[in-house]
C-alpha cells in the first residue's frame, strides 16, 4: 500500500493534471449542466450527448452535491483515487504473475512510469493527465483481468467477481468496458 501511494504521488506530479483539456472539458461542461440546466441553453447537443451512455456525469454531480465541493476538487480527488486505484490494481495483477516482491514492485513502478506514454505510436494514452469515465474504468478493467486470472486458477467464485467489475465498467463506460471484455475473453 506504501509503494503504491508513493508510486501514485509520484504519477501525479510527473505527468501532471490537467482537468479540463480535451475531452476533459467536454466531460466537466456536461457536469456543470447537470449542475445547473441552465447553462448552456444553445447547442446542448455538445455538452450532453456523452451523458446518455455513462453514469459518470451524474457520479460526479452527486459527489459534488454531497460532499459540497467545487468541481476541481472532487475533479482532483477523483483523478488522484484513480490514479492510486490503476497502480493497486496493476499490482493485484502483477501478483498473479509472479510471487517475487521486488517484481511486483518492479511492475508496478514501470506501469507508473508508463501511464501518459502514447500506446503502439497512436496518439492513445493508458491514462489521461485528466479524468474522465476511462479513468474510472481503466481499475476496473484490471481488477477483472486480475479476478479472471483466478477464475482460471481454479476460483469459481472470481469469475462472478471480474463479471461485477465488467458491469461497473459498462456503466461508466460502454467502450472501454467492451475492450475489458475482449481482454479477458482473450485470456
Amino acid at each position: 500500500m506504501a509503494l503504491v501511494s508513493l508510486l501514485a504521488g509520484f504519477a501525479v506530479a510527473v505527468s501532471g493534471y490537467h482537468p479540463f483539456v480535451e475531452d476533459g472539458g467536454v466531460y466537466a461542461a456536461g457536469i456543470r449542466k447537470l449542475l445547473d440546466p441552465s447553462l448552456y441553453p444553445a447547442w446542448t447537443g455538445f455538452v450532453t450527448e456523452h451523458l446518455r451512455f455513462s453514469v459518470y456525469a451524474p457520479l460526479v454531480a452527486s459527489l459534488m452535491r454531497i460532499l459540497h465541493l467545487p468541481l476541481e476538487a472532487v475533479l482532483l480527488g477523483l483523478y488522484c483515487g484513480c490514479t492510486w486505484a490503476t497502480l493497486w490494481t496493476g499490482w493485484m495483477l502483477v501478483a498473479r504473475v509472479t510471487e517475487s516482491g521486488r517484481a511486483r514492485a518492479g511492475g508496478v513502478a514501470l506501469l507508473a512510469c508508463w501511464l501518459t506514454l502514447p500506446i503502439a505510436g497512436t496518439s492513445l494514452i493508458l491514462m489521461d493527465p485528466y479524468v474522465t469515465a476511462r479513468s474510472l474504468t481503466t481499475p476496473l478493467v484490471l481488477l477483472a483481468l486480475a479476478w479472471a486470472m483466478d477464475g482460471l486458477a481454479g476460483r469459481r467464485r472470481c469469475w462472478g467477481y471480474c463479471a461485477v467489475a465488467l458491469a461497473l465498467a459498462a456503466a461508466l463506460h460502454p467502450l472501454m468496458a467492451g475492450y475489458g471484455i475482449a481482454a479477458v475473453l482473450v485470456l
